[in-house]
Order: C-alpha cells, then sequence, then structure tokens
C-alpha cells in the first residue's frame, strides 16, 4: 500500500476474503481475513512463528502454536490463480488459509504482485535483528520498547498517514411538487424473462418512486483520524460511518422533520433509556500506510484523538441553534428582521460532530455499531495516553527557575548545549531522564549509607568511651 503505483488490492486481499467463503458477512470486517503481521510479523517473530488468529481475535482466545507455512494451495486457487512457485513455502492468512501470491525465502517475505513485479515484504524481526529501521530511535521506541502498542493497536493505527473524514450526513427527502426519483433497488431487480429490463425498453417510469432524495457533509477533514476500538477488540483509526441527519419535506412543501438526529433503541452502546445518537464513527483501514508513523503527539497530545472533539470539542457547540451569517450587533442580534439562518439548528447535538466520548467516560454517539467490541477509547486507555501537560512541566521552570535550573541554563548557553531541534531536544530529555533515575535511587543509597556508618561509627566511640 506504500507502493500505490504498482500495488494491487489482490496482492493484500485474498480470494475468500473479496469473493466470499460460502457464508454471509455481517459486515466488511468479517470478510477480511489478512493482517499486517501475516506478512510483516513482530519485532520478536517471525509471520510463520506467529499463531492463527494474531491481530485477528475478536475477543477469542488462541494458542500459542506457530502457523507455520505450507507447499498446499486451495482448491480455488489452484484453478482460478496463478500459482508460484512455493519455494520454502506459501505463508498463511490470519485465519489459517494460504496466500498463493505470498513465499517465504529464507527469513525474507516475497509478494508476488498482479502488477506483474516481486516485492520484498520487510519482516519487523528483520528490521530489529539488523537495526536497518529508518527511524531507529522511534521504532523501537513505539515497537519494542513499548510492547503493548503491538499487543493492543492495529499497525495501521500508526502507519495510516491520514484518513478521509465526511462529518455530519445531512438527507433531505423532499415529497414537494410531485418531485419523482428512480427506484434503485426495483430497477436492479426487475427484468422479463427474455432476459429484457424497463431501461433496455425505454421503461423507466415503471422504476420511479415518490420524492426526490439528496445529500450533503458538515465538514470534510483529510487529516489524522480519531481511534477508537474496533470489532477485534483493537484500538484503531476511527471515521464517520453514517452521521445521519435528516430533513424531510412533505408533499404541501411544508418541513415534516429538520435536521433529525435518530436513536437506537435504550440501553445500546452505552446508552441509558433514551438510546444513544445513531450519528456512527466507524472502526476503518485508512489504506494511506506509509513507513514513517505518525509522531508519539499526534496521538498523546491530541484531544480529538482521544475522541474528545477537534481542539477538545471546544468551539463547534452552536449546532442546537440557528446559525446566522448577517449583520448583527456586539450581542449577536440580527439587524434584519428577514434573515434567514445559513444553518438551521440540529436538536439534540450539543458537541462536535468528531467527538464520541467526554472526559468522565459518556459515550455520545454509536461506533462500529456492527460489534460488541467496538467503542470509543476505554477510560483507562484515554487517562494513560493522554500526556499534554508534559511540556508545561519542565518549562514552568526552564530557564527561570530556582537557582539550579538558572545556572545549568546559564551553563548550557556558555556551552553550546542548548537544543534547538527536536533530535537535540530528545537527546537531552533522555539524558536527564537517565540521571533522574540514577539519582532517585543513589541519592537513598548513600544516605543510607552515610547513616549506618554514622551509626557504627556512634557505638564505636560508646564503646571505646565506656572501656575508659
Amino acid at each position: 500500500m506504500s507502493r500505490f503505483i504498482f500495488w494491487n488490492c489482490q496482492d493484500c486481499h485474498t480470494t475468500i476474503a473479496v469473493h466470499g467463503n460460502g457464508n454471509i458477512g455481517g459486515a466488511t470486517l468479517g470478510e477480511i481475513e489478512v493482517e499486517c503481521a501475516d506478512c510483516h510479523g513482530t519485532p520478536d517473530k517471525y509471520p510463520w512463528e506467529l499463531p492463527l488468529g494474531f491481530q485477528d481475535e475478536y475477543g477469542i482466545e488462541g494458542n500459542e502454536n506457530p502457523r507455520g507455512i505450507t507447499s498446499v494451495l486451495l482448491e480455488v486457487q489452484e484453478y482460478y490463480s496463478t500459482v508460484y512457485d512455493p519455494e520454502d513455502g506459501y505463508l498463511f492468512s490470519a485465519r489459517g488459509n494460504p496466500f498463493g501470491n505470498v513465499i517465504k525465502r529464507g527469513n525474507d517475505v516475497i509478494v508476488h504482485s498482479a502488477s506483474g513485479l516481486d516485492f520484498t515484504a520487510p519482516t519487523l524481526k528483520n528490521l530489529k535483528e539488523d537495526n536497518s529501521w529508518r527511524e531507529p530511535e522511534k521504532a523501537i521506541t513505539a515497537m519494542c520498547k513499548i510492547g503493548v502498542h503491538i499487543e493492543k493497536m492495529e499497525c495501521y493505527t500508526c502507519h495510516a498517514t491520514w484518513a478521509a473524514q465526511c462529518y455530519g450526513c445531512h438527507v433531505k427527502v423532499d415529497y414537494s411538487n410531485d418531485k419523482r426519483s428512480v427506484d434503485w433497488i426495483k430497477s436492479g431487480s426487475f427484468n422479463y424473462k427474455d432476459g429484457e429490463t424497463a431501461e433496455t425498453l425505454n421503461e423507466e417510469d415503471k422504476m420511479y418512486q415518490p420524492g426526490t432524495a439528496r445529500e450533503g457533509r458538515t465538514y470534510i477533514r483529510w487529516e489524522d483520524p480519531v481511534l477508537g476500538v474496533n470489532g477485534e477488540g483493537r484500538i484503531t483509526p476511527i471515521i464517520p460511518g453514517c452521521q445521519q441527519i435528516t430533513t424531510v419535506i412533505g408533499e404541501d412543501g411544508k418541513t415534516l422533520v429538520s435536521n433529525k438526529i435518530w436513536r437506537t433503541p435504550g440501553g445500546m452502546e452505552n446508552s441509558d433509556e433514551n438510546g444513544q445518537r445513531g450519528i456512527d464513527m466507524t472502526p476503518a483501514q485508512p489504506h494511506t500506510i506509509s513507513a514513517k508513523a505518525r509522531d508519539c503527539t499526534s496521538c498523546h497530545t491530541n484531544p480529538k484523538t482521544l475522541g474528545y472533539g477537534v481542539e477538545g470539542g471546544e468551539f463547534m457547540q452552536s449546532y442546537e441553534e440557528d446559525t446566522y451569517k448577517d449583520l448583527q450587533t456586539v450581542d449577536g442580534k440580527n439587524l434584519s428582521t428577514k434573515a434567514q439562518p445559513q444553518f438551521p439548528k440540529i436538536e439534540d447535538l450539543p458537541m462536535d460532530l468528531s467527538q464520541v466520548v467526554t472526559r468522565d467516560g459518556k459515550q455520545v454517539q454509536t461506533v462500529g455499531h456492527h460489534w460488541p467490541l467496538s467503542g470509543p477509547l476505554s477510560q483507562y486507555s484515554r487517562e494513560k495516553m493522554e500526556r499534554v501537560g508534559v511540556c508545561i512541566s519542565c518549562h514552568q521552570d526552564v530557564p527561570n527557575g530556582n537557582l539550579f535550573i538558572k545556572a545549568t541554563a546559564a551553563a548550557g548557553e556558555v556551552l553550546g548545549i542548548v537544543p534547538h531541534h527536536d533530535h537535540e531536544h530528545m537527546k537531552l530529555l533522555n539524558m536527564d531522564i537517565k540521571w533522574a533515575a540514577m539519582t532517585r535511587i543513589v541519592f537513598p543509597i548513600l544516605i543510607l549509607i552515610i547513616l549506618i556508618m554514622g551509626f557504627v561509627i556512634w557505638k564505636y566511640r560508646k564503646r571505646l568511651k565506656n572501656e575508659k
């Protein structure tokens, strides 16, 4: 996916995932059997050393037996697919089906692309053993030092560089003035015994239904997405699924429903008896993959990423009132008596459309409604992730704090070791945290040793005094 020009969908997605396995999946996620680790592995294990079901758990406990490799393809692959030399063996998907185009060659993974090209898929274990990371400090920290990233997150949570986000799906159905539109369901399923359709016989009028429908958006963004939990129980990007806000115009031209947000039955999606707002944020794989991952700060210091809304949901809170863009007084009152709202109010929308949860843990819209494990980040995850105040913890005193801080800052200026860019800043903080760890251990030990030595000397002198 990082080589869009030459990479094809079927290079990753198997024939079973695309064409089905004989069962009807309730949602797209249920059909997908490929996971990132199927080709890339983890820093500690090659793909063939991982158990089946890794990254595809759905809350189901699996075994730890290595999945291995195979030289045997499925019958459908042998019949319809290009058959490649297995060499050391075909790799398995997370669900135990062979990839007909992905083979093991020594400790390398070779992908035979439908484009006609062959790619070597970098395995994380090789990168770790060879120390051939593109950005060693970030990669080793994120994937080797903080193991929970691999255990609890989808790889594309960090490696998806951006996601398209269309907030607010405004649907307007208009029955006024005898408006009509094609009934696409009826049109698609209607045909005569000889195969003729309404379209081939110029009978389109039979396929019309009353009313027309059109759709619009509140706003659109192409940037780092919100994070949530998907049906597999892993932390993942979430984007607007269908945040439907409905307006219906009757046959007489009067508004029957205006900017209505529908709710689920009571008790669903962590709601009370009134139900949850049915404006869904859905887990997604954005397919904007890059070897360079998101910066740590894009998650750990960004309230939108945590589910609190753009800028923490601070600004976009006026949906429940009509929005006017007209001549107004200083206190916001319209000067014209004929002013029309540019954006009619949306009742039951007191927050930004990108917000899925409040800081005290109240869910405010559905998240991945198809799956029981889907939802916002848990209270524990959000509190553990958020590190907005880290900068202030140092710079509230640096460089003009107490005498020791002032002296250190002055010495840094004289010696030319004041950090001027991000890498130098990271290096300085890393050195400081090591010194802090040492002093927290060494100083108490030194104090304890001094106290013990003082006690021993005191006892010794006391004994000498008594002997005299």
